[in-house]
């Protein structure tokens, strides 16, 4: 909280929620569906309506186990939409708490400067369209963001107590919740799965110190591993039922990296290296392969960075009629040769990944792939009717035929999600500055002078990490899909604003201090004569 005028400062967050909670619930409570959405939802609808928890498409059972608790008590789909909203509410509040966290690190910003930036970021989050529409999906992102944030926001109230090494019992607690929340936020979303080492790295090296006693070592990770141990457990018993849990994997990466994959096989069959099969039969699967990327270019839609569609070796056609042309219907011989000519490309071509992944994060650190949406509005319905044409009917469960009623109707409402201008403009602004602020930020953390370093050091590692949950979600989508699926740039929207927030706060605190420092030096050159005036009659004389 601000030390200047705190009831001004609660007023103008009061302000803040209430403006975005109106421009929630004014809005047709029934949620909004794409095409991967009944993947989730069929979990909990086949609980309720037939008594058994399908898993299916290799989804994670976390969020459709969320979609079935609220259904289950409410059986109500308004109700998921609501809940999702009151969960992006408390996503603003925990951008600002975040942001509150850098004020002890301020030596000439003011700290109404300081919160009232931190209210502007906060409104500019909470009033966003792409935010108010992310949370009306029936899609894990609607609440990912939450769990993301409250991890940044528990790893800096941690940072705060080592600094006053005050471990008992808040820091005890702040470390068991950061272990917690990251076995959620990676069951969540696995995209986050280096994400939060960023996290867990320091918590674990404050266990290892010599005056951390073993009472609170077991109290920090016990229930984290236990909760760890529960979801794996969990998701394998589930996933026993869904085929595409043992193929997702393996089908995709190999894929995503068809392009590459057939490099390798020419390189096989010119050293004729090419397994018990052959070179004969190794021969038509790479012209098969290579025959269906040209396709894919054509009849699907294309990934620009990889220069073919995947989705179209995936689901409209390519690899389909591979298990019965070349396994003779053996789906695990399939799933077996898609993962090791993955591994072998990567094994023996490691630059050929290594470009890929670079290129992949290009697009998001370079710019040409925009985290903030800046279009003024989202026209409901369209989305509804999107949203009618992906969910099937299930007749033997009521609220969701009442669920596609509603739905249906409202294909030809006029209401929009929309945003205000100064909103949109602000996000255009943020989208092209990231890369400059991102990369200034590392490049002076890295460099700062050692006057500097004492004074700020602590501030470039915060801001570091503010920027790491951006990074660790690129560099894994990188190295196993492509980041020219939008979504998943879009969804780092949260914390990457704060992220841009803090490093542009960092810049300009140490730009402030270098400026005085450099008056302070000058005065007392001046002072010491260093400096002499040219009209001095005494450099006449001489």
């Amino acid at each position: 909280m601000p030390r200047a005028r705190p009831h001004l400062y609660h007023l103008s967050l009061a302000i803040i929620l209430l403006a975005a909670a109106y421009v929630r619930w004014r809005l047709p409570a029934w949620p909004l569906a794409d095409p991967d959405s009944w993947s989730y939802l069929r979990a909990a609808v086949s609980k309720l309506a037939e008594g058994t928890f399908l898993h299916t498409n290799g989804r994670n059972f976390l969020y459709p186990g969320f979609l079935l608790l609220i259904l289950s008590a409410t059986r109500s789909f308004t109700a998921i939409s609501f809940v999702q909203h009151l969960l992006g509410l408390g996503t603003g509040i925990l951008i600002l708490g975040s942001w509150a966290g850098t004020g002890r690190f301020l030596h000439h910003v003011s700290r109404r400067a300081h919160a009232a930036t931190g209210l502007l970021i906060a409104a500019i989050y909470l009033l966003s369209r792409q935010t108010i529409e992310s949370e009306h999906q029936l899609r894990p992102e609607a609440i990912a963001p939450f769990f993301a944030l409250l991890n940044i926001w528990l790893t800096l109230q941690y940072f705060a107590r080592a600094r006053e090494q005050r471990f008992l019992p808040s820091g005890t607690l702040l470390g068991a919740g950061i272990l917690l929340n990251s076995v959620i936020l990676v069951t969540l979303k696995t995209s986050f799965a280096i994400s939060i080492f960023f996290s867990v790295i320091p918590v674990l090296l404050a266990l290892c110190q010599r005056r951390q006693t073993w009472a609170r070592r077991v109290a920090v990770v016990f229930p984290s591993l236990m909760v760890a141990a529960v979801a794996i457990f969990t998701e394998r018993h589930f996933a026993k039922t869904d085929p595409e849990a043992k193929a997702f994997l393996p089908t995709s990466l190999f894929s995503i990296h068809a392009n590459l994959i057939t490099r390798q096989m020419e390189q096989d069959l010119a050293r004729e290296d090419c397994g018990r099969l052959g070179c004969s039969w190794l021969q038509q699967v790479s012209a098969s392969l290579q025959e269906e990327i040209k396709r894919s270019r054509v009849a699907g839609h294309l990934y620009p960075s990889l220069g073919f569609s995947p989705d179209y070796l995936n689901h409209q056609g390519g690899l389909l009629p591979w298990r019965n042309r070349f396994f003779r219907g053996d789906s695990q011989k399939e799933l077996e040769f898609y993962s090791f000519y993955y591994l072998r490309t990567a094994r023996l071509h490691p630059g050929w990944m290594g470009e890929k992944i670079v290129r992949q994060m290009a697009l998001f650190y370079l710019g040409s792939k925009r985290i903030f949406i800046t279009s003024p509005r989202a026209n409901l319905s369209l989305l509804y009717a999107q949203t009618a044409a992906c969910l099937p009917e299930i007749r033997s469960y009521p609220p969701l035929l009442h669920y596609l009623a509603r739905i249906r109707s409202l294909a030809s409402t006029s209401q929009t999600i929309s945003q205000p201008l100064w909103v949109r403009s602000l996000g255009a602004l943020l989208s092209v500055l990231y890369p400059p602020v991102f990369f200034s930020t590392l490049g002076l953390s890295l460099f700062l002078t050692p006057a500097l370093r004492q004074m700020y050091g602590r501030f470039a590692a915060v801001a570091l990490f503010a920027f790491s949950y951006n990074f660790g979600n690129c560099l894994g989508t990188a190295v196993v899909h492509s980041l020219d699926v939008s979504r998943y740039v879009l969804s780092q929207y949260s914390f990457a604003l704060l992220a841009e927030g803090i490093g542009l706060l960092f810049l300009v605190e140490v730009a402030l201090d270098t400026r005085q420092r450099r008056l302070a030096r000058s005065a007392a050159e001046k002072a010491a004569g260093k400096i002499m005036d040219p009209d001095d009659p005494r450099i006449a004389c001489q």
